[in-house]
C-alpha cells in the first residue's frame, strides 16, 4: 500500500473519528490541511506537522519523516527519490538488525559474574529482555 499524504490523513481521521479535513486541521492546530491533498502541488506538511500527523496516524515519526522527504523530493529534487525509496525499503531491516544485536548483547551480559544471566534465571528471579516495536 502506498503511504502518501492522503493515506496519512485518512488514517488519522479514521483512528480518531474525524469526519473532515477541517476537523483534522483543528486536531493538528492548523488553519488548513486540504492543500496537502492536491497531487500536482508541491505542498507537503512541515516537519512539525508531519510528526503530529504521524502520531495521529499511529506511524513512527522516523518513517513518516522519510515519507515526507520523499514527497518533497518528488517535486523539488527528483534525483533524490531513489535514495529515499531505498532508505524506506531498508529501514525495517536496519531496525531488525539493531534489535537483534541489542538482544544478543544483552542476553550475554554477565550480571553477577557467574554467567547464569544468559540462562534466564538467577536465585529464582527470571531475567528477561523486552523490546517494544511500533
Amino acid at each position: 500500500m502506498k503511504q502518501d499524504i492522503n493515506w496519512y490523513m485518512n488514517r488519522a481521521k479514521e483512528l480518531h473519528g474525524l469526519k473532515s479535513d477541517r476537523q483534522l486541521a483543528t486536531r493538528l492546530h492548523m488553519a488548513n490541511v486540504a492543500k496537502w491533498r492536491h497531487p500536482d502541488r508541491p505542498d507537503v506538511p512541515s516537519v512539525a506537522a508531519m510528526i503530529k500527523l504521524a502520531s495521529l496516524a499511529n506511524v513512527p515519526a522516523d518513517m513518516a519523516l522519510l515519507h515526507r522527504d520523499l514527497w518533497e523530493a518528488e517535486f523539488k529534487t527528483p534525483e533524490a527519490v531513489p535514495i529515499f525509496k531505498k532508505l524506506l525499503k531498508s529501514l525495517p531491516q536496519y531496525a531488525a538488525g539493531v534489535i537483534l544485536g541489542c538482544n544478543l548483547s544483552l542476553g550475554s551480559i554477565d550480571f553477577d559474574g557467574s554467567g547464569s544471566a544468559f540462562a534466564g534465571e538467577k536465585n529464582g528471579a527470571q531475567v528477561t529482555t523486552q523490546f517494544i516495536l511500533w
